[in-house]
């Protein structure tokens, strides 16, 4: 029995394994004989070998191996802590998964990106809130700074660690123009805004973090999930962001994720994605009046006014999308993004073929 975190690397030809084991990783070596966690000589036999590819990095855990870092894949994310420091209504994860003392610590952490490719071209930081670690996160990016050249790094942060003086000195130091900090923004003003994170005086500390991050230059994109809560604010936001964010990157407007604290607050927070667009259109254009660049985020194309087609992005994680059958007759399925299943799920949403030909538009 393994009582701690193991992190390894895949390898499926001896080369790999012998290659890694010089580096002094742990590696879990598939070959035809079975499947041996190396140095420690450990057997994972019957671990479905189907479900990894050389140089995945995966985590063993009371002896049972879970998959962390993809190596075919560009939605690769580290959960730098779980636990959160809002609580946010919408929020897709539940609240007592928010709660739970499940997270890696700094340094484990610290050796994970130790096994990941150095040609690794994009990562994501997400929580829970991952400033929650206070400096520790500082030294997360540190050893990202030192470990790639080339990567493109997302952090996912509500931003009011930020609003420190003291931490944010320490930060900004820290910021390169390859790290990009997604926020969210759900209100106008505090009222607006604190009654979804349920958090008071969060406003007065994202927007005061957001202004630190501009003001030294950083890539900021602020992220907006509509919800029955603030659509009919929609516009108020916008005018709001452009009034006080000079230099800001992008919006992006979204569609909810109806899993976790969402799916329990259903019938406070449900609007179809067809309602949220229309109560978005006047945001957009104000946006896009301002130039800064904005997308729709989780919104199916056939939710959306043809003439927006082209601001909305495939955002949802592969593993996460759904279609209805419906969508099997519709001629725009190929360039659409689809919903999230459990959103499908939970609200018998009615998705409607569109019909045309759209195949050569795009």
């Amino acid at each position: 029995m393994i009582n701690k975190r193991i992190i390894a690397s895949i390898a499926k030809c001896e080369g790999t394994k012998n290659k890694l084991l010089l580096e002094e990783k742990n590696v879990l070596y598939i070959s035809d004989e079975g499947v041996t966690l190396f140095p420690l000589g450990l057997d994972f036999t019957n671990l479905n070998v189907m479900l990894f590819s050389e140089y995945d990095i995966v985590e063993i855990r009371n002896n049972k191996v879970y998959k962390i870092f993809d190596v075919s894949s560009n939605e690769n994310s580290i959960v730098v802590m779980n636990k959160c420091n809002e609580n946010c209504v919408m929020c897709p994860c539940t609240e007592i998964w928010r709660n739970l003392d499940i997270s890696m610590t700094v340094d484990e952490i610290i050796e994970l990106i130790d096994y990941i490719p150095s040609d690794t071209r994009h990562l994501t930081l997400t929580g829970g809130e991952p400033t929650i670690v206070g400096y520790g996160f500082l030294k997360i990016l540190d050893k990202i700074n030192d470990h790639f050249d080339h990567i493109d790094i997302q952090i996912l942060t509500n931003g009011r660690t930020f609003s420190n003086k003291q931490y944010f000195d320490e930060l900004k130091m820290r910021i390169r123009s390859n790290m990009q900090f997604g926020i969210p923004i759900y209100g106008y003003n505090s009222t607006t805004h604190d009654s979804i994170v349920q958090t008071q005086g969060a406003f007065y500390e994202t927007v005061s973090g957001i202004k630190k991050l501009l003001s030294c230059g950083a890539n900021v994109e602020l992220r907006i999930v509509v919800s029955r809560l603030n659509y009919k604010n929609m516009t108020k936001i916008a005018h709001f962001i452009v009034m006080h964010f000079t230099g800001l990157n992008s919006v992006k407007i979204m569609a909810m994720e109806m899993m976790g604290s969402a799916a329990k607050n259903r019938e406070q927070l449900w609007i179809d994605y067809s309602e949220a667009f229309k109560a978005s259109k006047d945001a957009i254009k104000l946006f896009l009046m301002n130039g800064i660049d904005v997308r729709l985020y989780n919104f199916p194309l056939c939710k959306v006014e043809e003439g927006y087609w082209g601001i909305c992005s495939k955002s949802i994680t592969s593993f996460k999308i759904e279609y209805n059958d419906s969508c099997n007759s519709c001629s725009v399925k190929s360039i659409c993004g689809g919903v999230f299943k459990s959103t499908l799920k939970i609200t018998n949403m009615h998705l409607e073929p569109v019909k045309g030909k759209y195949e050569n538009t795009f």
